[in-house]
């Protein structure tokens, strides 16, 4: 038969004893209350490092990083070699780059939510990027729009606020 011995010490720290009253078995498990308060903070600052790197996620989505932001748009856009890598990466084509990948990943979700989670930079650059493109290389602007706006609709969102930058969708 076993028997369970629940104490409390001075400290308020709670032994627990379990005794097997076997005569051949003199064993006893005897948790010690400083390693029940080690084991307890152990699992209670797993737990708030856990909520911590959520909330630190939780906040990068906030907005998209800027890492990228002091890349040339314009000499992209000048150069045939380089738009052309871009593109093809846009159009899954070819490699990309890593700035090539976080574009791809934060196009759709940019487009659907207004560029809100743009950097300032990332704006302006946007406009840029759609004015020379919709001037300059019609062609890829109706592939790339066939791609990522088949229905039309952020063209249609985004028309008037085109406009009033000059582009012409």
């Amino acid at each position: 038969m076993r028997m369970i011995a629940i104490n409390l010490d001075d400290r308020g720290f709670t032994y627990i004893k379990l005794k097997d009253s076997c005569k051949k078995c003199s064993s006893i498990l005897d948790l010690n209350p400083s390693k029940l308060l080690l084991s307890t903070l152990t699992t209670m600052k797993f737990i708030i490092i856990v909520l911590a790197l959520v909330a630190l996620v939780a906040a990068q989505d906030d907005k998209y990083t800027t890492k990228y932001d002091s890349i040339d748009v314009d000499e992209i856009l000048k150069s045939d070699r380089l738009f052309s890598n871009y593109f093809k990466c846009l159009m899954d084509e070819g490699p990309c780059t890593p700035e090539g990948n976080e574009l791809k990943r934060v196009l759709p979700d940019s487009l659907e939510n207004d560029c809100s989670k743009c950097s300032e930079k990332q704006k302006e650059s946007s406009t840029k990027v759609i004015k020379s493109l919709t001037e300059t290389r019609p062609e890829q602007w109706k592939l790339l729009k066939a791609k990522y706006d088949p229905e039309n609709k952020y063209v249609e969102k985004y028309a008037s606020s085109a406009d009033k930058d000059g582009i012409k969708l």
